[in-house]
Parts: structure tokens; sequence; C-alpha cells
């Protein structure tokens, strides 16, 4: 069996600001160790899938989302970074790329357990 990497190129999307180690290279260089040590063959690279609602809400609460949700929609509508956090800058992008990589972590949880 195969072990799964999962990605996508919405991923991308979320941009932290120039200078933030949060970033858009660290995707390629993770893809560009995982070729030059030759594993990059033996994974079985899958596109992560949008998660619902419904599944982040299972390790999140309903407010939680909701309030996550609007202040992402605030941003796409605005076209501007705005920080959620003093760590945390949130882009147009973002909410998207948040979604595949829970969507990542369902469907690879979803693929251990079933075996």
């Amino acid at each position: 069996m195969a072990t799964a990497f999962y990605s996508h190129a919405e991923c991308r999307l979320h941009d932290m600001g120039a200078g933030h180690p949060e970033c858009s290279q660290r995707l390629d260089a993770i893809s560009d160790q995982l070729l030059a040590s030759g594993l990059g063959v033996a994974l079985d690279h899958r596109d992560a899938p949008l998660a619902t609602l419904e599944q982040i809400e299972r390790a999140h609460s309903v407010n939680y989302v909701t309030q996550l949700r609007e202040f992402m929609e605030q941003v796409q509508a605005s076209g501007e970074s705005r920080h959620l956090d003093p760590d945390t800058v949130v882009c147009a992008g973002t909410w998207r790329a948040a979604l595949r990589a829970a969507g990542a972590a369902v469907g690879g949880t979803e693929g251990v357990v079933r075996g």
C-alpha cells in the first residue's frame, strides 16, 4: 500500500506577506525534497478535497467556524489582507486554502481508517 500525499494548487492561495515563514515556498521546498530524495515516486499523490463545514465542525465549534467564515468573507469582499491575530494574516485565498488543508487531513484520516 502506498503512502498518500495530499496537496492542491489552492493551498498556495494563502499569502501571509513578504518575509513570513508560512509561505508557498515551503510547499515548493517539500516537493523538491521529496523529488530529490526519491520518495516522490513512491507516494500516492492526491488532490486535497474541500472539507465540508460539517467535517470542520467535528474539530471546532459551530460558533468559531461561523465567525471565521464571516471574517474570511469580509476579507474576500474587500480584496485586502487583514490580521486574524498578531501572527496570522488572512487574504482572499485563505479560506479556500484552509478548506483544502482540512480536506487533506480528513482524506488522509479516512484513508488510514479504511486501511
